[in-house]
């Protein structure tokens, strides 16, 4: 499901105005995104050993997180 989102997301982004939406969207694929950061690094995945791209990847995928539910605070703040 999360890679069809990616695949479709692009040809509806402009047509979608609940913001709610664009939250579940990023949320969930980005989930999915660790998850797979996550496995990889626990060695899950057979003949793909972890490497130091996993954990960068991770970390960017857990920073974006934190910096999309600050800017969403903030926007409902004002």
């Amino acid at each position: 499901m999360a890679y069809v989102g990616i695949l479709c997301y692009p040809f509806f982004i402009g047509k979608i105005r609940r913001i709610a939406l664009h939250l579940i969207y990023f949320y969930y694929v980005g989930f999915v995104m660790a998850m797979t950061f996550l496995a990889r690094i626990r060695g899950e995945f057979v003949g793909a050993d972890p490497e130091v791209f996993h954990f960068i990847g991770f970390g960017i995928v857990l920073v974006s997180f934190g910096m999309a539910g600050i800017q969403l605070y903030r926007i409902r703040s004002l």
